[in-house]
């Protein structure tokens, strides 16, 4: 688990040739050792248009170089949710799978502080 990436990597991630880098020493990782990779990284700041509607950007909406969204196999996108009665609520959203023709429902659900678990909302 790689957390975050902006920490992880040499160079600048807004840059191709420094993602491109890393990608590289991920895949002969990989290949090597049979690894997989669990990278956390944050999301661009959201963007509105001239009417101020969110625009939806799905998998590229990562900061930095589009290069990481192309590599990745699963891209999921953890948010804060505003579920009336639960405080700390987070929703849980496939923004990409190599084999996933159609997005599934976003879930939501609830983070239990005292029991340090999460419990499905809708």
């Amino acid at each position: 688990i790689i957390d975050n990436l902006y920490r992880a990597m040499q160079g600048d991630v807004t840059k191709n040739t420094d993602a491109n880098n890393f990608i590289s020493s991920c895949k002969a990782m990989k290949q090597q050792f049979g690894t997989t990779f669990v990278i956390i990284h944050h999301a661009r700041e959201e963007e509105t248009d001239t009417y101020g509607r969110p625009v939806v950007k799905g998998a590229y909406k990562m900061f930095g170089s589009k290069f990481f969204a192309y590599w990745a196999d699963t891209i999921l996108e953890v948010a804060h949710a505003n579920v009336a009665g639960f405080e700390n609520s987070v929703t849980l959203a496939a923004q990409k799978h190599r084999l996933m023709k159609y997005p599934p429902p976003v879930l939501t659900y609830q983070f239990e502080l005292d029991k340090a678990q999460f419990q499905y909302l809708s």
